[in-house]
């Protein structure tokens, strides 16, 4: 059986890699995966849930807020670079900045009421799944946090590390 610690620190890192200023880069959150890595050396099996692995209601609302603004910074990400390419040396970055403060803001509220995270990862028997997102921006997010992967092999790494 799995820990329920184990669980607490993974969904609480989990959601301070959400709430980050570079929540919208495509790398792994070191806490989260060496934390990741220490448990697959305990013999922990870890991996990226199917669609039969759902959020709850509850969990799916916060889901929806970390999607928003997490989607918003993108977007406002996508602007300056667009505004950069059109613009060039007279681009004007600042003019976004708005954009990014408030969903950093959001993200930040989102975190204050809930700190220690929602059920990201859950236990199954003697496994740990990463609950899916029916969002696939959301799911990518995920995937970019944790280092884990969709994969018929289950623990593949995004280097493409084979567990």
């Amino acid at each position: 059986m799995i820990d329920e610690s184990v669980l607490y620190h993974l969904n609480h890192r989990m959601m301070t890699a959400l709430i980050g200023p570079d929540v919208i880069e495509s790398k792994p959150y070191p806490a989260i995966y060496d934390y990741i890595q220490e448990l697959r050396e305990e013999g922990c099996n870890i991996y990226m849930g199917d669609h039969s692995f759902q959020y709850s209601e509850e969990d799916l609302h916060v889901v929806d807020r970390l999607v928003a603004w997490i989607t918003q910074m993108m977007f406002a990400e996508n602007l300056i670079s667009q505004d950069e390419a059109d613009m060039g040396a007279d681009a004007n970055p600042r003019l976004f900045d708005s954009l990014m403060v408030n969903a950093q803001l959001g993200l930040l509220a989102c975190e204050e009421e809930h700190f220690d995270g929602i059920n990201f990862f859950i236990a199954d028997g003697d496994d740990i799944v990463l609950v899916p997102s029916p969002y696939f921006i959301f799911e990518d997010v995920l995937r970019d946090k944790t280092g884990l992967t969709h994969s018929p092999l289950r623990f593949v790494a995004n280097d493409g590390t084979v567990f």
